[in-house]
């Protein structure tokens, strides 16, 4: 709270408050945008009006103010007066003139949250034993917003001044005339806080009462260039108007009703980036996972860790008040625990996977993926030809004496697989994976691979399990896996279409993994503990750091969704569409800023199998010194960056220097 604000509320005898966005916040981009959302709610309830309701409203209103000026000199009209207009001016909805009156009550009061900033200012006024009144240019009966300010919060306040019950106005200045007179006090003793410059201060100061101007959030909002580039594409999505404005109305009384200043710590650059750009990405991916498991008559979904993680608490954060949800499980999986166990034969198959990855590793670390100690195995090293477990396998020659070394351990790999098929077919009954019930599984997607795992698996152990894979995203290569039977759909892009959603995760796929990452390690198998079958799962410094951030994102979107839910729980048949869903994160990915390309770029990103991996940053040129120095390293690491775009983006200065990517 600022000292100019502290003083005044210690110089007054009464604090008076405007209630629109300032004591209240509407959570939508505009106050006329809650007529959109009047339309929504009778077309689900009654069907499609035969007009532009939204318009037809604003055209009532001004005729009803024109009317109240005309016929009683009032300067304000009521909510009736409005939809009398509109009875009598638009004949073919002349009958549902009330019933629409009173869905847009019954709006307001879903729509309307406390504004944290000014009650604060309003508890700490009444700490101090000044009177709170709230004086408001208003149309809507005053019952109502006693239940509003009921509801939000605002207790034992001592007046309310409405114009809607009294027919004049703070913009004409009779409301404040009725304070003064009511209040009997001298104007100076009153400080009102409110948006309006006209109303709010100048007339106010013109009655001599002292003013605050509580600068509407949207104003705020409109003056920041970046919020600006972010709001842009969301308000041109292919979203109906009133899901893009309570997305834009959400953010924007998130980050400017609070006029404290505040520090931008490292813990809350992930928070507010979890709450600005992926909550809404997770809040379209909830609600598609609900309608695909109505449209797919799921009973039981399975959320696979790790990715499956933070998508199970959003799923159960949205259907928490949707009737009949299937019940959701977080299942431990991972390629390396579903595939070992499935290994009954060493075909050339199986060894195309014991040798596969991306990162360059030695023998022993192949070795270690399995679970075996390479010091019990050296002589069956050397014996196919490699000089000890820590030559690394790069050419050809190299992979074929792996693979005869697999072969020459086939005893130990089967008695492996073998002893932990027992403990994962444990696991699987203990989650109730073959009760027979049709079944969702939860991933990232991509490939798909996990679903095949897992369908491997079953078919080893007899079992018919009806399961369908509900992805984020699959890429062209999980066409493959589908072909073989293995049923899914996915949310952005299937089999990587369409190429829109596609490129948008094809610009950083490893960013996309970080804002899933789970608090927990891969798992690399199961085994008994305390007589219950519990995952073995890896554990380093490097997984906890990573997780600590992405915790703080996901908090973020986490309480984004909350602040939207207050909407979406009351009409939970609004939907996010994708256009909308995906592109906060594809402004980032596409055109981050440098505190954006910094703070992604130096996550680390791990490639590997079971516990063995090779780690990189997503996006981390050399220093300036190294760079000028050995520029050729520049480009080296340019190439081989996750996230091209965000490496640019921090070289961009030295970029402009040196000459770099002409």
């Amino acid at each position: 709270m600022s000292t100019s604000l502290v003083s005044l509320i210690g110089q007054a005898t009464y604090l008076s408050f405007d209630i629109f966005d300032t004591a209240v916040l509407r959570k939508v981009q505009r106050p006329t945008d809650v007529f959109h959302l009047v339309a929504e709610v009778f077309a689900q309830r009654k069907g499609n009006l035969p007009l532009d309701y939204h318009q037809v409203r604003i055209d009532s209103e001004k005729r009803a103010r024109v009317r109240a000026w005309s016929v009683r000199q009032h300067s304000e009209t009521t909510l009736d007066e409005i939809y009398q207009c509109m009875a009598e001016e638009w004949p073919i909805i002349s009958g549902l003139a009330r019933e629409l009156q009173q869905i847009e009550i019954e709006v307001e009061q879903t729509v309307c949250v406390r504004n944290e900033f000014i009650y604060s200012v309003f508890r700490q006024a009444q700490k101090m034993d000044k009177k709170c009144i709230f004086t408001s240019d208003i149309y809507l009966p005053r019952e109502v917003i006693e239940e509003l300010i009921w509801k939000t919060g605002y207790r034992d306040y001592y007046r309310m001044y409405l114009s809607s019950s009294f027919g004049v106005s703070k913009a004409a200045g009779g409301l404040y005339e009725i304070v003064l007179k009511d209040l009997s006090c001298d104007p100076g003793e009153i400080v009102h806080i409110g948006d309006n410059l006209d109303s709010d201060v100048k007339v106010a100061r013109g009655y001599g009462l002292r003013s605050y101007h509580y600068e509407k959030c949207l104003d705020a909002a409109s003056r920041s260039k970046k919020f600006r580039q972010d709001l842009a594409p969301a308000l041109s999505s292919e979203s109906a108007p009133v899901t893009r404005s309570i997305y834009a109305g959400t953010l924007i009384n998130h980050f400017f009703a609070d006029r404290t200043l505040r520090e931008i710590v490292p813990e809350e650059f992930w928070y507010d980036f979890g709450y600005r750009y992926v909550g809404v990405l997770f809040l379209g991916f909830g609600f598609w996972l609900l309608d695909q498991a109505k449209e797919n008559s799921l009973e039981r979904l399975y959320f696979l860790s790790r990715d499956g993680y933070i998508m199970k608490k959003v799923y159960d954060l949205i259907a928490s008040s949707i009737p009949d949800s299937p019940p959701s499980c977080y299942m431990y999986a991972s390629r390396r625990a579903l595939n070992i166990p499935a290994i009954v034969d060493l075909d050339e198959k199986t060894i195309d996977f014991l040798v596969s990855g991306t990162s360059t590793l030695q023998v022993g670390q192949f070795l270690q993926r399995l679970g075996f100690d390479s010091d019990s195995l050296r002589e069956e090293i050397r014996g196919v030809g490699f000089p000890g477990e820590n030559h690394l396998v790069v050419s050809g020659q190299d992979y074929g004496m792996l693979r005869q070394l697999y072969r020459n351990i086939e005893k130990d790999i089967m008695e492996r697989s073998a002893t932990e098929r027992e403990f994962v077919i444990e696991y699987l009954q203990r989650i109730d994976f073959f009760a027979g019930q049709r079944l969702g599984i939860i991933d990232i997607g991509w490939h798909g691979s996990l679903q095949r795992s897992l369908g491997n698996l079953c078919k080893i152990l007899g079992k018919d399990v009806d399961c369908t894979g509900l992805y984020l995203g699959t890429f062209s290569k999980a066409e493959e896996i589908h072909n073989e039977g293995h049923k899914m759909v996915a949310y952005l892009c299937h089999f990587g279409k369409p190429d829109c959603y596609h490129n948008v995760i094809k610009l950083c796929v490893e960013i996309f993994e970080f804002i899933h990452t789970a608090p927990h390690g891969s798992v690399i198998s199961f085994t008994m503990a305390n007589d219950r079958i519990v995952p073995v799962l890896e554990e380093n410094d490097f997984e906890k750091r990573k997780s600590e951030k992405a915790e703080a994102l996901q908090r973020g979107a986490l309480d984004f969704i909350r602040d939207c839910l207050v909407v979406w729980n009351r009409y939970p048949f609004l939907r996010i569409s994708k256009d909308l869903a995906v592109h906060s994160i594809h402004r980032v990915l596409r055109h981050p800023s440098y505190l954006e390309a910094e703070r992604l770029g130096d996550l680390e990103h791990a490639e590997g199998f079971g516990d063995v991996y090779v780690r990189r940053h997503i996006a981390r040129p050399p220093g300036l010194v190294e760079s000028i120095l050995m520029p050729s390293r520049v480009t080296k690491q340019y190439k081989k960056a996750f996230w091209p775009t965000g490496y640019k983006r921090r070289l961009f200065a030295l970029e402009r220097f040196l000459g770099f990517f002409q």
